[in-house]
């Protein structure tokens, strides 16, 4: 029996076993009729999908078979048009391969051809240049020639006429030293005559220059500035800007006077018109410039020069200018204007204000004027001259041109000319010295005050000071009052006897000689800039480390009528100096040691009485007269006749070789490979699988109630099948033929349409079994 054989027995076994047990354990009902239905419903759904899909696959197939034609026909067309390029090719190569050749054989011609070429050249290279140095040299020969022989024939022509020339010359020479020794002879009978003159000036210069008064200089003055009594004045006066004196007074009495009085309700804070009509000022005060707004002071013999005196603030500029000058010069050119620019540094007060009282003639200069003889203030003023000549240019000295100026009158006392006089004696406080309190009231009674206090007096009477407190004040007013009878008990036996007790202390110090006393009031030129001080044989007035002053007494000097202290004084050298200007930007600043009613003033009077100008040899040479020019001798000339050229150099052959022309030959055009098609063959459809049909099942007819069922005769026993002998190649089984259905016998309905169904469940169940355990099998024998 074959495996089929068994397969199908066993199959048939396992069915009718199936069929007969379910017939005796299920039956159909209406819930599996049911369930068939919906599964009949499905599977038309399927079916009309499928349908759609088998339309779809048909389209899709007829466009797969168009597709692969074109494929096929294009991949002919490329094979075709392939064979055709390699014909195309071949020939294309074989062209190329010829003209290679024809080529191969030109270069070669070509390179012989140049090598002949380039040899030919060389020859004819060096030929060349061999001729052009015969050339060159051939022409510089005859140039060299041509320049030797016109050197030649100027020399003998030049030569001709320096011959003639020297002769004369001779002639010259001689006359001309002659007149040179006559011109000697003649100088030196002058010039000794100077020298015995010089030597005369000399002795008296020197003796001159060391008598009293005088100073000794190498340059003479350049400035004649002595008198302007015809000068118009013009001042700056103006109370806005940074510049300008604030204002004019009016005043009648004599210079200084007015200012003592009123000074402290005169400080540039006390200007306005408000502050003026409280002070009954209005009509003292000009604010603007006014020649007919005038002073008056004594200069000299004259007891009445007349000023214009102003209101200066202190380190606030302002600019006197004189015009019409008629007797100024400087270098003998004639100097029309002079400007002072005067700047207030020390007001010699309390306040910040000062009057300054230019003169009507710049060459007094001006008038200072401070707290008058108020010990414990000074002055100083700066002044700063300009002149200017006639077209108006400045005047700016130099080394061998310079300006001198004198500064006189500045005076010293042995003691300070303050209101307490003899209290300030060798510059310290005498009275103080002989009663331990100070000379100067106020500051005895502040000294006094911080001795019980322990605080300065201004400070306690402030407002909230010390002072403040009614029983403090009434305490101190009663103190002061006896300080106050004490004090001037003390000045009253301090003047008796005409101040005996500081006589008699600075001469037992300094000896009788009041002129040896040192001074305590001085006049001072504080400093100088941009000049230099000469100082005066015999003048009290040199240099000092803090200005140029006298430290001794010069007031009180006997020098008879008038005193030293004038202008027509024979004297007045004794109280004077020269300053030396040799450069731009000069100025100077003086004031006093205590205000006074200093007058100073710069001019060149005492410069031209007193100064002695050093003789100077000047001695005469008669200029030689010209020398007659010696003729240049020609000199012979340097050029030597030039040597002949040798033989030219001989001509090589010409090169007449023809050069191998170049074959044209025309590069065949390489044919175009034909481009493989980039296709890629179409896919083909898939056709679309049926679904499996399913059939309605009948429902069954209810077979007729039965008691009891017969009972089926058991199936004989399966014999297991032997197994088969493998041979090399094992057959492939045959096919089940699936055996002829069976119709369903009617079963009793005796069961569930429940139980009927799962009897169905375990028949397909069984099936399902048999069929794998089958395949295994097979499998396993294999």
């Amino acid at each position: 029996m074959n495996k089929n054989s068994v397969k199908f027995g066993l199959a048939s076994a396992c069915l009718t076993s199936a069929i007969l047990f379910g017939v005796h354990t299920v039956e159909a009902s209406d819930q599996s009729s049911n369930i068939q239905q919906n599964e009949s419903d499905s599977y038309g759904k399927d079916l009309t999908t499928y349908k759609a899909e088998t339309t779809k696959y048909e389209l899709d197939k007829k466009a797969y078979e168009a597709e692969l034609k074109a494929y096929n026909e294009s991949v002919a067309k490329y094979e075709a048009d392939k064979a055709e390029y390699d014909k195309a090719k071949a020939e294309y190569d074989k062209v190329l391969a010829t003209n290679k050749e024809i080529l191969t054989k030109y270069e070669s011609d070509l390179s012989e051809y140049n090598k002949q070429k380039a040899e030919a050249d060389k020859v004819k290279a060096e030929y060349e240049k061999l001729k052009a140095e015969w050339d060159a040299k051939k022409a510089q020969y005859e140039k060299d020639k041509a320049a030797y022989d016109k050197a030649q024939t100027d020399y003998n022509m030049v030569k001709a006429d320096y011959d003639a020339k020297l002769a004369t010359y001779n002639t010259k020479l001689a006359e001309y030293n002659k007149q040179v020794k006559s011109n000697e002879a003649a100088d030196k009978i002058e010039n000794d005559k100077r020298r015995a003159e010089y030597n005369e000036k000399l002795k008296k210069f020197e003796e001159e220059s060391k008598k009293p008064g005088r100073f000794a200089s190498e340059e003479k003055n350049y400035l004649i500035f002595v008198k302007e009594p015809n000068a118009k004045i013009s001042i700056e006066v103006k109370d806005t800007g940074d510049t300008g004196a604030l204002a004019m007074l009016k005043y009648t009495q004599k210079d200084g006077s007015f200012w003592k009085l009123n000074h402290k309700k005169l400080s540039s804070d006390q200007l306005s018109d408000e502050a003026l009509a409280k002070n009954n000022l209005t009509d003292k005060i000009i604010k603007r410039w006014d020649e007919t707004v005038t002073g008056y002071r004594e200069y000299g013999k004259d007891p009445h020069i007349t000023t214009y005196p102003v209101i200066a603030k202190k380190d606030r500029p302002f600019t006197v200018t004189y015009t019409n000058l008629e007797n100024t010069t400087y270098d003998k050119k004639k100097v029309t204007r002079i400007d002072y620019e005067y700047t207030v540094l020390e007001t010699g007060s309390s306040v910040d204000t000062m009057q300054i009282s230019p003169a009507y003639d710049p060459t007094i200069s001006v008038s200072i004027y401070g707290d008058f003889r108020k010990h414990g203030y000074s002055t100083r003023v700066r002044m700063k001259p300009t002149l200017y000549l006639e077209d108006g240019t400045k005047v700016i000295p130099t080394k061998e041109k310079p300006v001198m100026f004198a500064v006189s009158s500045m005076n010293t006392g042995w003691h300070g000319y303050s209101d307490n006089s003899y209290y300030f004696a060798d510059n310290k406080d005498m009275f103080k010295e002989f009663y331990g309190k100070s000379g100067v009231y106020d500051e005895y009674l502040n000294d006094e005050f911080k001795k019980l206090y322990n605080v300065d007096l201004e400070t306690a009477s402030k407002p909230g000071g010390l002072l403040s407190d009614p029983s403090k004040r009434q305490e101190w007013n009663t103190k002061k009052a006896e300080m106050k009878t004490a004090y001037v008990k003390d000045e009253e036996e301090y003047k008796k006897d005409g101040f005996k007790k500081v006589k008699d202390y600075m001469t037992n110090k300094y000896g009788s000689n009041v002129n040896t006393w040192p001074s305590t009031y001085r006049e001072i030129v504080y400093a100088i800039h941009n000049a230099s001080f000469i100082k005066l044989n015999e003048s009290f007035v040199y240099k000092h480390d803090d200005g140029f002053y006298a430290d001794k007494t010069l007031d009180e000097i006997n020098s008879g009528n008038p005193v030293w202290d004038n202008q027509e004084s024979p004297y007045k050298y004794k109280g004077a100096g020269v300053i030396k200007v040799t450069e731009d930007g000069f100025y100077l600043e003086f004031g006093a040691t205590v205000p006074f009613t200093q007058l100073f003033g710069i001019n060149t009077a005492i410069v031209d009485e007193y100064i002695d100008v050093k003789p100077k040899l000047e001695l005469v040479e008669t200029p030689k007269p010209t020398p007659p020019t010696k003729p240049v001798e020609p000199k012979q000339p340097e050029l030597k006749e030039p040597t002949p050229l040798g033989v030219v150099p001989k001509e090589p052959n010409k090169f007449d070789k023809e050069k191998p022309v170049k074959p044209d030959l025309k590069e065949p055009k390489a044919p175009t490979p034909p481009v493989k098609p980039d296709l890629k063959e179409p896919t083909p459809p898939t056709r679309p699988v049926e679904p499996p049909k399913v059939e309605k099942p009948v429902k069954p007819v209810e077979p007729p109630k039965v008691e009891k069922p017969v009972k089926p005769v058991e199936p004989p026993k399966m014999v297991k099948p032997t197994k088969q002998v493998e041979t090399s190649k094992e057959e492939i089984p045959t096919k089940l033929v699936e055996p002829p259905k069976e119709e369903k016998p009617t079963l009793p309905r005796t069961r569930s349409a429940s139980d009927m169904s799962m009897t169905v469940v375990g028949l397909l169940t069984t099936l399902a079994s048999f069929f794998v355990f089958t395949k295994r099998k097979d499998e396993s024998n294999k």
